[in-house]
C-alpha cells in the first residue's frame, strides 16, 4: 500500500467531472452507429417485454423515427420481429416456396403433388397403391409368400 488512497466519495466527484460532455474524448452527435447504441443501451433501461406487442422479450434498440441521436425519447426496445416489421424490412424478404412436383397416379389418374426427394412415387395413396400392384406388377400383397411357395414346389 504505497501512496495515498481517494476516498469513495472523491472518487465518484472525479467520475462525475469527466462524464459526458466534461470528457476530452466526448463527440456529442457527431458518434458513430455502434457507440451511440452502446451508449443508449448504457442509459435507456430495457423493459421486461418489447414496447411494441408487449409478447416477447426485446433484444433490439431501434430509433423511432429513424434519426440517430442522443434524445433518449427517440429510442424504443424491440422484439426482433416487431423491429424487422417497423424497419419494413420484413415485407423485403424473398417468400420461400417449397418445390412440388406434378405427379399422375398410376392407377386412378388423380394428380397429386410431391416433393422432389418422392419423384418416383408412382401412386397417389395406399389403397391405390394396393391395387396398382396387383394390376400392373402382378402379384398380391397378402398371398405373396403363397405364390413364392407355389412357385419353388410347382
Amino acid at each position: 500500500m504505497y501512496g495515498r488512497r481517494h476516498s469513495e466519495a472523491t472518487r465518484e466527484k472525479m467520475r462525475q467531472a469527466s462524464l459526458g460532455s466534461k470528457n476530452v474524448m466526448w463527440k456529442g452527435n457527431n458518434v458513430g452507429y455502434i457507440s451511440l447504441h452502446l451508449w443508449v443501451r448504457s442509459h435507456k433501461p430495457k423493459p421486461v417485454l418489447c414496447e411494441c406487442c408487449q409478447l416477447k422479450p426485446p433484444f433490439d434498440l431501434a430509433a423511432i423515427n429513424g434519426e440517430y441521436s442522443r434524445n433518449l425519447d427517440n429510442w424504443e426496445w424491440l422484439c426482433r420481429s416487431c423491429h424487422m416489421k417497423k424497419d419494413g424490412r420484413l415485407d423485403k424478404l424473398p417468400k420461400r416456396q417449397a418445390i412440388k412436383l406434378m405427379i399422375r397416379c398410376r392407377y386412378c389418374n388423380k394428380i397429386f403433388f410431391v416433393t422432389p426427394c418422392y419423384s418416383n412415387q408412382k401412386y397417389c395413396s395406399k389403397t391405390c397403391s394396393n391395387k396398382g400392384r396387383i394390376l400392373f406388377d402382378g402379384y398380391k400383397t397378402t398371398n405373396r409368400k403363397a405364390n413364392v411357395l407355389q412357385q419353388t414346389n410347382g
